[in-house]
């Protein structure tokens, strides 16, 4: 299942789970997303059989290969869409952002179109004013990567103005819900955020025989981070049901996650079973890495994460605690929020899926790619811009 679809944001109180930690017991994965089951991990060595040891192989060669675009639905013209104006909500300022928004700029220029972008703030605390100040302006389109039930009250004014707004990074690829179309939600362009997950878990239960004591700091009810654990739960279900386990770190509860993440992180090192921090966005790594190595845990603690940020891929080729981390190309992704964007306003449907792809990256590969270049010559494939400009019938 992963393989196929990896060819085609992101001191406080924890959560109380994270006191299962400390008591030396684990959530249990056999029952997938009943976070409040517990089980022991068994005592006895763990072996995969050679079946799954197999299996999880070819899965992450398929991961590590240099991926590849594919078409996400029927070509059209573009040519006369010549002047409309696509506005990104673009809060923040960091390496993620920036390449999202080069290239739904970059995207948005090769049609023909304008592009124009606004700011809630770093903290997005003003993103419904600055979407209606957008409608204001009479732009014809919008791309936004907010929860949808954050910016809800812009949303229901771009759609009362006959403005369709495009979601990036939202979970797995989908067309929009009802609920999504409810908000005004007319497309979606979404990497497959469970396959991340998945493929983490599955380098990891290759890594340590199928006897993972897993804990994950996450976001609940944020979408993205939702999916993410979904798929490390997934493959952990699979593989090792019995000799795996997993907990929780509760984020959102948290009035300061930073400081939850590094308490976290030193309870983990203070000699207990586990073996595997997931973190669920690689930026928390940053937090985590200090901790582990104050405590000698370095050694022992493996981390693996999703996004490949920079600083993070610095650390995996150089070879401490990340061991693993899994991409996709960010600016890659603008330019499919910009396919689905260009699609409504010629009056096509959207389509359920930009193939837009994931790449594992562990100390198998991380020598093979430049991290002085740009990141989104990381994944193998330079040609996707004029790929989808072949799409648009402007090459």
């Amino acid at each position: 299942m992963i393989a196929s679809q990896v060819n085609r944001l992101r001191g406080g109180v924890l959560a109380v789970v994270l006191s299962l930690v400390t008591l030396g017991a684990s959530v249990s994965v056999g029952a997938l997303g009943a976070q409040s089951a517990t089980a022991s991990t068994p005592p006895f060595a763990v072996k995969l059989s050679a079946s799954e040891v197999s299996n999880l192989k070819s899965d992450l060669a398929t991961a590590r290969r240099p991926t590849r675009w594919i078409a996400p639905g029927p070509a059209f013209k573009v040519r006369s869409l010549k002047g409309k104006t696509i506005w990104l909500l673009n809060d923040a300022t960091n390496q993620w952002a920036d390449q999202f928004a080069a290239g739904v700029k970059a995207a948005v220029e090769a049609a023909g179109a304008k592009y124009a972008q606004g700011s809630g703030g770093p903290s997005g605390t003003q993103d419904n004013q600055a979407i209606e100040n957008a409608v204001n302006q009479h732009v014809d389109a919008i791309i936004e990567i907010q929860n949808p039930k954050v910016v809800s009250t812009g949303l229901l004014k771009a759609k009362a103005a006959r403005i369709p707004v495009t979601l990036a990074f939202d979970g797995n690829a989908h067309l929009p819900t009802t609920a999504e179309k409810n908000l005004g939600i007319t497309g979606i362009a979404d990497y497959c955020y469970s396959c991340t997950g998945y493929i983490a878990a599955e380098y990891e239960i290759l890594a340590h025989h199928g006897d993972v004591t897993s804990q994950i700091e996450q976001f609940p009810g944020q979408t993205s981070s939702d999916t993410i654990a979904l798929g490390w739960n997934e493959a952990l279900k699979k593989f090792c049901s019995k000799t795996c386990s997993t907990t929780d770190v509760d984020l959102s509860m948290a009035g300061n996650f930073i400081q939850s993440v590094q308490s976290g992180a030193q309870v983990a090192a203070q000699g207990g079973k586990i073996n595997v921090l997931f973190p669920v966005y690689d930026y928390l790594m940053a937090f985590q890495l200090p901790e582990l190595k104050a405590a000698k845990a370095a050694g022992r603690i493996d981390l693996a994460s999703e996004n490949a940020d920079l600083a993070q891929m610095q650390e995996l080729a150089a070879g401490g605690s990340v061991k693993a981390n899994v991409g996709n190309p960010v600016a890659w992704d603008g330019w499919a929020a910009v396919d689905q964007t260009l699609r409504v306003l010629k009056h096509l449907p959207p389509v359920k899926n930009e193939h837009l792809p994931v790449r594992l990256f562990d100390t198998s590969n991380i020598h093979s790619i430049n991290l002085k270049e740009n990141p989104s010559l990381w994944y193998g494939t330079t040609t996707y811009s004029l790929d989808y400009e072949k799409l648009w019938g402007v090459k």
